[in-house]
C-alpha cells in the first residue's frame, strides 16, 4: 500500500511539473491568459513585445500587423546570437573580433510544420534542448505572432542584452529597442543570409530584468 501511495505521488509530481514547465504554448497565439504579468514594449512602426521571465526561463512574444517573421538578438559577452522564426527557425552566431563582428554558425533551418499539435511540441521541446532555444514558425497561430522560449541557463551568471525586430518583407521593419542603426537592421541579414561581417552597437540594447 506504501508503494502504491508513493508511486501515485510521484505520478502527481511529474504532472503537475510537466504543467509547470509549459507556461507558454509556442503556438503562434498571445493568450491574455498565458502572457499574464508580461512587460509589454511598442515597436517602432506598429506591433506590440512581450517579455515574461519565469526563474531562468524566458519567453518573447513578438506581434505585427500583418503577416510576416522575426528576430530576436542576444548579446553577452563578445558574441551575437540572431534568432529567425519564419516558416522555418534557425539561428546564427557572430564573435567580436577587434571591432569585426564575424560569422561563426550559419543558419541551418528545422522546424516547418503548419500544424500544431503533439508531433511539433515534441519536435519544439528536441530543439529546445539542442539550441536552449525555440520558437513556434509563421506557418501556425495566427500569423502575425511569434513566440520565443530561451534558456537562460546557457549564459551562467552573464549579462545577456536584447534587441527585437518583426518584418513583413525585411525592408519595412517594426523592432524594440527604436533606438537601433546598426546591421540588426541590416535588409540581408533579415531576410535570412549569413553576411561574413556586421557591425553591432551592443550599447543600444535592452537590458534583460
Amino acid at each position: 500500500m506504501e508503494r502504491i501511495t508513493i508511486v501515485l505521488l510521484l505520478i502527481l509530481a511529474a504532472s503537475f511539473a510537466s504543467v509547470n514547465d509549459e507556461i507558454i504554448k509556442l503556438d503562434g497565439k498571445i493568450s491574455k491568459t498565458e502572457w499574464n504579468g508580461a512587460k509589454e514594449y511598442d515597436l517602432s512602426s506598429g506591433g506590440k513585445l512581450y517579455l515574461l521571465r519565469k526563474e531562468e526561463t524566458l519567453y518573447f512574444g513578438i506581434k505585427g500587423n500583418s503577416p510576416g517573421w522575426a528576430h530576436i538578438y542576444l548579446y553577452w559577452k563578445d558574441s551575437v546570437k540572431v534568432l529567425h522564426a519564419s516558416a522555418a527557425l534557425g539561428d546564427q552566431l557572430y564573435v567580436n573580433e577587434k571591432g569585426n563582428w564575424k560569422l561563426q554558425k550559419k543558419f541551418t533551418w528545422e522546424i516547418r510544420e503548419f500544424e500544431y499539435g503533439e508531433k511539433l511540441i515534441q519536435k519544439q521541446a528536441s530543439y529546445y534542448t539542442k539550441n536552449g532555444w525555440c520558437a513556434n514558425n509563421n506557418n501556425t497561430g495566427d500569423k502575425i505572432t511569434l513566440e520565443y522560449k530561451v534558456d537562460l541557463k546557457k549564459f551562467g551568471n552573464i549579462e545577456v542584452k536584447f534587441a527585437a525586430l518583426f518584418t513583413s518583407d525585411a525592408k519595412s521593419l517594426s523592432y524594440y529597442p527604436i533606438e537601433l542603426n546598426d546591421n540588426t537592421l541590416l535588409e540581408k541579414l533579415v531576410s535570412g543570409s549569413s553576411p561574413d561581417n556586421l557591425q553591432f552597437k551592443t550599447q543600444i540594447r535592452a537590458k534583460i530584468k
